[in-house]
């Protein structure tokens, strides 16, 4: 743009004294809507930081669960070796529990995909949010640059 342009002709030719006023002026509203953008992203970083406090909330209640779970999973594992080794007629009571292990399988196994996603999700969002917050920080200082 034309404003890049003199504002680069003024770092190399000129000083930015000699910039007209209207120049300034307009220098200046370009810093000014630079640093009203690096607010709102230094506001959704803050949001979204809420956002992964939450989530590693979840998640930590998630692992709970599924610590929880590998334990009842461990439990109905040697339950279902008694049983195995018991008499002929806890074989009723074996397939309700080989049920149940199975149920608590396919739980953990949810659980453990979720988390993943969770980890996933928090890992691209806190990459995304860094990089925009860099980028938002170099342009604000490329326009305060120019602008002495």
């Amino acid at each position: 743009s034309s404003l890049e342009a003199q504002a680069a002709a003024a770092t190399s030719s000129e000083k930015a004294e000699e910039m007209s006023p209207k120049d300034r002026r307009k220098l200046q509203a370009e810093i000014d809507a630079k640093d009203k953008e690096l607010k709102q992203l230094k506001s959704k970083v803050s949001i979204a930081e809420q956002g992964k406090h939450h989530a590693l909330e979840e998640l930590d209640e998630s692992n709970k669960k599924a610590a929880e779970l590998q334990r009842r999973l461990t439990e109905l594992e040697a339950a279902a070796k008694d049983v195995k080794e018991a008499r002929v007629d806890a074989v009723g009571n074996l397939k309700a529990q080989s049920r149940e292990l199975s149920a608590l399988r396919a739980e953990l196994d949810e659980a453990v995909a979720a988390r993943a996603r969770l980890q996933a999700r928090l890992g691209e969002d806190a990459s995304n949010l860094q990089t925009a917050l860099e980028e938002a920080e170099k342009e604000r200082d490329l326009a305060k640059e120019t602008a002495e």
